[in-house]
C-alpha cells in the first residue's frame, strides 16, 4: 500500500542522513564527468547530412541537417528545448523524414508513458502541420511523402492495427490490416 511504501521511504532516508553529505559529493562527481556537449555524427540520407546534439545548460536534443555536405552551415529542423518550455515533461522519442526531405515528422510525449503523439513539420516554412497521429506504435512514410503507414497497439501494447493516413486530409485514418490472433504482432 501506499502508507506502507512511504513509511519504507522515510525510514530509508532517516538511516541514510549521516551519508547526505557523501551522496551529494558523489552525486556532483558524477554530474561533472558527463560530457555537457554531445553530438552524433552525421547520418546521410539523399543529399542532406542529419544529426542531434545537446548543448551545455540545456537538456534536450537540436536536430540539425547541412546540404550537400558537412561543410554547409546547418540548419535547426527541431529544437526540442524551445518545445519543452510549456511542460513539466516533454520528450521526442523518433524522428523521422519523408521521402522528399520537406516533412519531420517526431514522437511527442508529455507524459513519461506510453502515449505519444506523431507531430508533422514544415521543413520550409518552418510550420507545425495541423496533423497529428495519436498512440502510434511504429510509422513509415510512403514515396510520395503524404502517405503515413502506422500501426497502433491494444490495451496489452501488441501493436496490431495498421493504418493508412494521408496528411493534409480531415478524413479518418483507413485501417489496411487488423490481426486478431493475439499470438502474432
Amino acid at each position: 500500500s501506499y502508507d506502507y511504501i512511504s513509511a519504507e521511504n522515510d525510514f530509508t532516508r532517516n538511516y541514510l542522513l549521516p551519508y547526505r553529505a557523501k551522496q551529494r559529493a558523489l552525486y556532483y562527481e558524477m554530474v561533472d564527468k558527463v560530457e555537457k556537449n554531445y553530438e552524433t555524427l552525421p547520418n546521410k540520407i539523399g543529399d542532406y547530412y542529419y544529426g542531434y546534439r545537446y548543448e551545455q545548460g540545456l537538456p534536450h536534443e537540436i536536430y540539425w541537417r547541412k546540404k550537400g555536405s558537412l561543410d554547409n552551415p546547418e540548419t535547426i529542423i527541431l529544437d526540442v528545448n524551445k518545445l519543452a518550455k510549456n511542460y513539466a515533461y516533454y520528450a521526442v522519442d523518433d524522428v523521422s523524414i519523408s521521402p522528399d526531405y520537406n516533412i519531420l515528422a517526431y514522437f511527442e510525449n508529455l507524459s513519461g508513458g506510453l502515449e505519444n503523439k506523431v507531430r508533422f513539420k514544415n521543413l520550409h516554412t518552418e510550420q507545425l502541420l495541423l496533423d497529428s497521429l495519436q498512440n502510434v506504435g511504429s510509422m513509415v512514410w510512403a514515396e510520395n511523402s503524404k502517405i503515413i503507414y502506422y500501426t497502433q497497439a491494444d490495451t496489452s501494447k501488441r501493436q496490431f492495427q495498421l493504418y493508412r493516413y494521408q496528411l493534409g486530409k480531415e478524413e479518418l485514418p483507413e485501417m489496411v490490416f487488423e490481426e486478431n490472433d493475439k499470438r502474432f504482432a
